[in-house]
């Protein structure tokens, strides 16, 4: 028997726009792995939510995680997957897990919530845009510079993170 992942988006301004879906999936997963656990247990406890475990998941011991995880899944336990603020995986950690997750051949299950990219072209006021998302620029001036002058073109859309 296998358990499965829940890939959860967490609110990014106002902590009431975790969903009750994921609220529920919180609280009955056997672990939560989190991209800061003060920053999460912080959440939790505000919104009232109990949760079992935490266990740090950030980009310095994502890919150490990947082992552990899949051992947890094979086992049968319930998973989630938080970051600070968004959906893991997009311009937060949590990719790398769920690569491993997939290739093991288990599934993973999103939960989907906040997203600034979505809140953000939500109120652009360019109706029906479609956007290139670019995620979060690299601090060094000159590799930003590089992304930018590759990938930004006239009349069309981009969407990244500073």
């Amino acid at each position: 028997m296998s358990g499965c992942p829940y890939v959860i988006a967490t609110p990014l301004g106002n902590a009431q726009d975790l969903s009750p879906r994921a609220r529920e999936v919180l609280e009955g997963a056997d672990v939560v792995y989190c991209e800061d656990t003060r920053t999460s247990s912080r959440l939790f406890t505000y919104l009232g939510l109990k949760v079992s475990a935490l266990r740090s998941l950030h980009a310095h011991n994502e890919l150490d995680r990947c082992a552990e995880v899949i051992r947890n899944l094979r086992e049968g336990m319930s998973l989630a997957l938080v970051s600070d603020a968004g959906t893991p995986a997009i311009s937060d950690p949590g990719a790398l897990v769920v690569d491993a997750v997939l290739e093991a051949g288990l599934r993973v299950s999103p939960l989907p919530g906040p997203s600034a990219v979505s809140a953000l072209m939500s109120v652009a006021g360019i109706a029906g845009a479609n956007y290139m998302f670019l995620g979060f620029l690299p601090k060094n001036k000159g590799a930003r510079r590089k992304i930018l002058e590759q990938r930004l073109h006239p009349g069309e859309v981009s969407v990244f993170y500073m």
